[in-house]
């Protein structure tokens, strides 16, 4: 199911930070192993009640246990209340190539004051109003924590982080900044990242930024190259439909503190963000990879998050190639059945499984169950099949 993404733009000017200044300058980043997708990921948002209406924003690791993202990709705009699932996809470059492993988000920190203000702009306006107010701007930033169930570690230990520096260090009026954007922009293929460089400059009332953006681009970090590696000075923050103006959360010498005392445990009582508890579900996604020299159909058959049971059919999966996602099950048990498409070969159960209706006729599915040797982990599992 293709997921709808985060539409946040502007119904007016906005006088703090950020403009396009020139035409489309990204290129797609193609491979997990590539150094941009190291410390970035997609991030999922969606409430129970519209599973069908999931979007999407970008995020980046920026310790060993949090990543940042902005704050309206985890308080719905629309009410001012916190979405109810959110989960971080690490290193994730498109539906092909996903991402290793899930994060399922249960604790978050928002600014305090991107809260308030989206209250007011609410309370001052109809709600679902798009008019949002220069201090949601501004103050449009949120910390995560990405702890991964299925690997037992934070999402910094296994994939890197970028460091975070205030925007005084390397922005004023007089200059212009070389900045970098890794991001999942919406009039793109869903899930696929790209990577630009941009410019970024600083007058009286608010930054330029050169950069090529659309809904989906919101919570990407604004990057710079210190002395020794990435750095990140601000969040991708919205755009302004009247200026055609990127807008870009600071990181000022006050947030960063902010984010060091989350980093450190001491936050608890802090004023600047406030924390969040997030109900997000686990769930698990099955897939079936092909380790055939000929390509393969399958048919996955399992149980949905809403309790129904469906068989999804899946063709042309090639060598070294996985089946499309199918919908997300919190159940252990699914099964699977699988033929090359000449139909020299095929994988299935007669004895132990079950038959169901697949490709036109009756099949032997395989049943399989998440392995419980260990504690139970969400996230991805896949079976192999080779040919003879």
């Amino acid at each position: 199911m293709k997921v709808g993404l985060l539409l946040f733009l502007l119904a007016y000017s906005i006088t703090s930070n950020a403009v396009v200044l020139q035409g489309d300058s990204r290129h797609q980043v193609l491979s997990p192993t590539d150094p941009k997708a190291e410390k970035v990921g997609l991030l999922v948002v969606w409430n129970n009640d519209e599973l069908s209406k999931k979007s999407g924003c970008s995020a980046a690791n920026i310790s060993s246990k949090y990543i940042i993202t902005a704050a309206h990709c985890v308080i719905d705009p629309k009410t001012a209340k916190q979405y109810d699932n959110i989960v971080y996809y690490p290193k994730h470059v498109s539906q092909l190539t996903r991402s290793p492993s899930r994060v399922f988000i249960k604790k978050a920190y928002v600014h305090s004051d991107y809260l308030e203000a989206n209250k007011k702009q609410i309370s001052d306006s109809n709600a679902g109003s798009n008019a949002y107010t220069t201090s949601m701007v501004e103050n449009n930033i949120a910390i995560l924590e990405a702890f991964s169930d299925y690997s037992q570690k934070h999402v910094g230990t296994m994939y890197g982080w970028f460091d975070i520096a205030a925007v005084d260090d390397y922005l004023n009026n007089s200059n212009i900044v070389d900045v970098f954007l890794r991001s999942y922009p919406g009039e793109k293929d869903y899930g696929t990242l790209w990577y630009e460089a941009c410019l970024m400059k600083k007058d009286s009332d608010f930054t330029f930024v050169s950069c090529d953006t659309d809904p989906g681009t919101s919570g990407a970090a604004v990057t710079v190259m210190g002395e020794k590696d990435w750095q990140i000075i601000g969040v991708y923050s919205a755009s302004d439909t009247i200026r055609i103006t990127n807008n870009v959360a600071l990181i000022t010498p006050k947030i960063r503190l902010a984010l060091k005392a989350i980093f450190n445990g001491t936050n608890e009582n802090g004023s600047v963000f406030t924390k969040l508890n997030i109900s997000t579900e686990p769930f698990y996604n099955f897939y079936i990879e092909n380790k055939c020299y000929k390509d393969i159909k399958v048919a996955l058959r399992l149980q949905k998050t809403d309790n129904s049971w469906e068989t999804y059919e899946s063709y042309q999966i090639r060598l070294n190639q996985r089946t499309l996602p199918a919908p997300d099950s919190n159940n252990t048990i699914y099964y699977y059945y699988a033929t090359t498409h000449d139909g020299t070969q095929w994988w299935g159960d007669k004895e132990n499984g079950i038959t169901k209706y697949a490709f036109g006729e009756e099949r032997p599915f395989y049943r399989k169950v998440v392995p419980k040797n260990r504690p139970i982990r969400w996230g991805d599992y896949y079976r192999q099949v080779s040919c003879d």
